[in-house]
């Protein structure tokens, strides 16, 4: 008689975690950053220029 054989497939691996996920502290704290770091600039430019003037 004929054996009757199975295929077996292999399972799928599970994925490693993403290294460039964000969190959304992480954005808020990165926003927050840029835009104070953009304001000090904003200041520290109009405070120059101010000055220059005189």
């Amino acid at each position: 008689m004929a054996e009757v054989t199975t295929l077996k497939f292999p399972s799928p691996i599970p994925l490693p975690t993403n290294p460039a996920s964000l969190t959304v502290s992480a954005l808020y704290i990165t926003f927050g950053r840029g835009a104070l770091i953009a304001l000090v600039l904003f200041v520290l430019f109009s405070l120059l220029l101010r000055l220059r003037r005189n």
